[in-house]
């Protein structure tokens, strides 16, 4: 009995220590996301593009001082995806996703779809920011806009909702939010609107969605 137990108590430990060193090589088998904008095009195809850090040194230390922004369409947002991963040499992580961001063409023909989705992809958290991009410049292009202030526009974005006594006229709406109010009686939801002009980046207003459709304003 003694020795069954031994080896038990073995065996959980080998378990833990395997797991241990998958987690520790899986940093190196990932890119992570930390900004998704989607689209459709004018053929109706959907146009996904992802913000990933780029790992470069800085001071004699690690840091992700730079960012790339990949872009692909497909006939679904999981196949556009798959189509920008094919141009990575590791995998798609969206634990740290920060925002995600919808065109105004997908968002007048209804976000309801690509939000069910999301929900249904672990690990993308339901901690997720939301953006609209005016017309003014796409989705996929407002995503590559550097800001004088913070380098990596998805992190330009958490921090602006995360800064006390803003007086834009914005208001930070996460995704298990909108899912919530747009669920409830009138199935009206609002998502913050935002906008560049190539060298700023602009968060005022805010969109109303009936039926996860955008109002026309």
């Amino acid at each position: 009995m003694m020795k069954l137990w031994k080896w038990l108590f073995f065996f959980t430990l080998l378990t833990a220590a395997a797991g241990c060193q998958l987690d520790s090589r899986e940093i190196d088998h990932r890119t992570m996301v930390l900004g998704m904008a989607i689209d459709k095009t004018e053929e109706g195809e959907f146009i996904v593009t992802v913000q990933v850090p780029v790992i470069v040194p800085t001071e004699g230390q690690l840091g992700p001082s730079e960012f790339e922004t990949l872009t692909q369409t497909g006939a679904t947002v999981w196949e556009a995806i798959s189509n920008i991963e094919a141009m990575t040499p590791t995998v798609l992580f969206f634990g740290h996703l920060k925002t995600v961001m919808f065109g105004e063409t997908l968002a007048r023909e209804g976000i309801g779809q690509v939000l069910d989705m999301l929900d249904r992809r672990a690990p993308l958290a339901n901690q997720v920011l939301l953006l609209i991009i005016r017309n003014r410049i796409e989705a996929d292009k407002f995503l590559s806009q550097e800001s004088p202030l913070v380098n990596l526009p998805a992190l330009y974005i958490e921090r602006f909702f995360k800064a006390d006594q803003k007086l834009s006229r914005s208001t930070d709406v996460k995704l298990f939010q909108y899912r919530r109010d747009s669920n409830l009686k009138g199935n009206a939801g609002l998502i913050p609107l935002a906008y560049s002009d190539r060298e700023n980046i602009f968060i005022e207003d805010m969109a109303v969605f009936i039926k996860e459709s955008l109002l026309a304003n």
